[in-house]
């Protein structure tokens, strides 16, 4: 960044807080100044989309300042460092191959020049996918 190091320090975790739900979480810290914080808390209904499960989802928020991700491994409406936000999404899988996702994003900016002239920003993605 600039030809200078990002410092950035990263703390990630998980819990389960019973046989179908967990909970997750992150946050980061950057030091150069400007949105130098990263965080999001996540709440999973029936784990991973990959797994035994059939159905699940999750509802979580996320705050993604710009100065505390390099990349971010976030997935579609709020992956954009710079925003706020409220996400969730459910998911089901037909088989073990054949997953359907939905899920939809409604926060801001950060910085209100971000997105438009209210800053807000609102997605909805729907996605299947097919593994061989």
């Amino acid at each position: 960044y600039d030809n200078e190091h990002l410092n950035i320090a990263l703390i990630d975790g998980s819990y389960q807080l019973s046989r179908k739900w967990d909970v997750t979480a992150f946050y980061a810290q950057g030091s150069r100044g400007y949105q130098n914080k990263a965080a999001e808390i996540k709440f999973n209904y029936n784990g991973s989309p990959w797994g035994s499960n059939k159905l699940g989802g999750y509802l979580g928020y996320r705050h993604l300042g710009a100065d505390a991700l390099i990349m971010s491994s976030v997935v579609h409406g709020s992956e954009k460092a710079g925003s706020k936000g409220i996400e969730a999404g459910i998911w089901y899988r037909f088989s073990p191959s054949i997953l359907l996702t939905n899920e939809f994003f409604f926060g801001k900016a950060i910085n209100q020049d971000f997105v438009n002239n209210k800053g807000t920003h609102t997605a909805f993605f729907s996605t299947l996918n097919f593994t061989f």
